[in-house]
């Protein structure tokens, strides 16, 4: 008897936690839309037919879809890499809208990729970089909240370079750690910083930027940034922007979304 199969369709690390629970199957989906899917007390002998449609089933009902990522993807591309991929809700979204691109996906974890199997034409079983990514390919890489959980980023951006296609851009979503919500009161009114499941603190973050030092990453590394677009921001947090005129926003949005170029050779 398999007493717990965990599968994460989302970009967090997996967590194995031991469940003991008579009876049947249990499947179970988190309702906080983070791809959590639980598979208890299956026999061995029947998981893979399980599996096969709760993996389907749950990449749909599970993970978000980042649609605030799509005004940034150009109307001119043609293919995209979209690296850790997750379950594939973005590549499925952006699918259903430009069903005429070429779309591969990168994710470490083998029940994620399989989940979004459905949703590229391509999708690579693994870390970034990886040797299977063809060069000079891309016209947009999408890295939606990923460079945070790498211990060394500086490696993803060269590897992005050389699978870039002339002319072509990153996309990235990257959590800001100046926001006022999630990190700055905590920590100058309480004193505390304390890791989340999710979110700008997320546990399985290895690297921390504000707009600034996003900017200096990319250039460090021989990128030019060529915008920087706050997203996410909280109703609360939007009528503190505009009472501020604007002044205050780098407190206030939780995420940037930047799109940057390699720099000529």
């Amino acid at each position: 008897m398999i007493t717990l199969f965990y599968m994460a369709l989302c970009s967090s690390l997996a967590r194995v936690v031991p469940v003991a629970a008579p009876g049947r199957p249990i499947i179970g989906f988190c309702g906080q839309g983070c791809g959590f899917v639980l598979l208890m007390n299956c026999q061995e002998e029947y998981r893979d037919a399980i599996l096969g449609r709760v993996i389907l089933n749950a990449a749909h009902r599970t993970g978000f879809d980042r649609a605030e990522i799509m005004p940034f993807i150009p109307d001119t591309a043609r293919t995209l890499l979209d690296i850790g991929c997750a379950g594939g809700a973005f590549g499925r979204l952006l699918r259903s809208r430009r069903p005429e691109m070429e779309l591969w996906g990168v994710e470490p974890d083998p029940v994620s990729a399989r989940a979004a199997d459905d949703a590229f034409d391509s999708v690579i079983v693994g870390e970034f970089p990886n040797e299977s990514i063809p060069s000079s390919k891309f016209d947009v890489i999408l890295c939606a909240d990923v460079l945070e959980h790498m211990a060394e980023p500086e490696r993803a951006l060269r590897a992005a370079a050389g699978a870039m296609a002339a002319g072509g851009i990153m996309v990235a979503s990257i959590p800001n750690v100046r926001n006022w919500r999630a990190v700055l009161w905590p920590l100058l009114r309480h004193g505390k910083w304390t890791y989340t499941d999710l979110g700008i603190l997320d546990r399985t973050h290895l690297r921390f930027f504000t707009s600034r030092s996003m900017r200096e990453f990319y250039a460090a590394n021989h990128w030019s940034v060529e915008s920087m677009t706050g997203i996410n921001m909280h109703l609360r947090e939007k009528l503190i922007s505009t009472a501020s005129f604007h002044s205050t926003d780098d407190f206030l949005f939780p995420q940037y979304v930047v799109v940057a170029r390699p720099n000529a050779a």
